[in-house]
């Protein structure tokens, strides 16, 4: 499915069976990004969490240049979808606190609002 035809019911029951079989939030960033990464198609997305001083990447980024972690701190500080260089920054909201941010590349590969609503369910 694409997601110029965003369905929350789809990519939520695949995110609902990820938070059923992890044991873990590491293991969860991980299920749900794969999720997320499949169904934006060509576009590419990295999972960005603050741990303690520095910030950690879900999954492997081995296939993401450098990511913009200053854009990231920036959407999480102001708790909004920021732009940059090509890139789209959602916070996503998480009960522990701990600032977290679905990064995705390039920006133009989802709407702002279709990407919040998606962050929403992370």
């Amino acid at each position: 499915m694409s997601n110029g035809e965003f369905s929350g019911c789809a990519i939520a029951s695949e995110i609902l069976a990820a938070i059923a079989r992890c044991q873990s939030a590491d293991e969860f960033r991980v299920s749900a990004l794969a999720s997320v990464t499949a169904w934006l198609n060509e576009a590419r997305a990295a999972w960005v969490h603050q741990q303690g001083d520095h910030w950690g990447v879900a999954g492997l980024a081995s296939s993401l240049t450098q990511l913009p972690m200053e854009l990231a701190a920036t959407a999480a500080d102001q708790v909004c979808v920021l732009s940059a260089e090509n890139w789209l920054a959602v916070p996503i909201s998480n009960r522990s606190g701990l600032p977290e941010v679905l990064l995705i590349h390039p920006a133009r590969a989802i709407e702002s609002d279709t990407a919040e609503s998606l962050a929403q369910m992370l």
